[in-house]
């Protein structure tokens, strides 16, 4: 029986890259690059292009430096196995099924998660990194939440896994 593995989707990553692309256009349009620059309030000259601005750099710089990330980033970010299930978005560390007491399916804003409910929680918190440390504990749905937006599997075959190997 193989492993349920699942890695960042490089076409959800292009798209992630290829979307604030249009919004960039717009700014520069309305830095007037590509012709006369629209003149939304005759009294205020400086809010177009300082929204122009915040598009171009913010959303362009911001959105892109993070969608070259995910994209290039090739490690697993989801596997089931018979040992346990492991989310690196949550932590390096494979959580054995032992551990989990129950997996049930949590919806916010129409956006279903896997939900874990472990015994003891306290021993698999959560890992912070990077630049964006934010707590990834959701108390009100459960332990810890897993998502499947952004990687190459669907909510139901991570399911469909989860009910293959946990016994």
């Amino acid at each position: 029986m193989y492993d349920f593995v699942a890695f960042n989707s490089r076409w959800r990553g292009a798209w992630l890259f290829l979307f604030p692309l249009a919004f960039v256009a717009t700014g520069l349009w309305m830095l007037g690059l590509y012709g006369q620059a629209p003149d939304y309030n005759p009294y205020s000259k400086w809010n177009v292009p300082f929204i122009a601005g915040c598009s171009v750099a913010g959303l362009l710089g911001l959105i892109s430096i993070f969608a070259v990330w995910k994209f290039l980033d090739t490690r697993e970010q989801l596997r089931i196995s018979p040992l346990g299930i492991k989310s690196i978005p949550w932590s390096d560390r494979m959580m054995p099924w032992s551990e989990v007491r129950d997996v049930t399916v949590g919806e916010v804003k129409r956006r279903k998660w896997i939900v874990l409910h472990l015994h003891h929680p306290e021993r698999y918190p959560a890992q912070e990194r990077g630049l964006f440390k934010r707590a990834r504990r959701k108390p009100t749905i459960g332990d810890i939440a897993i998502s499947t937006s952004g990687i190459d599997c669907t909510f139901a075959e991570a399911m469909t896994a989860i009910e293959r190997f946990r016994r």
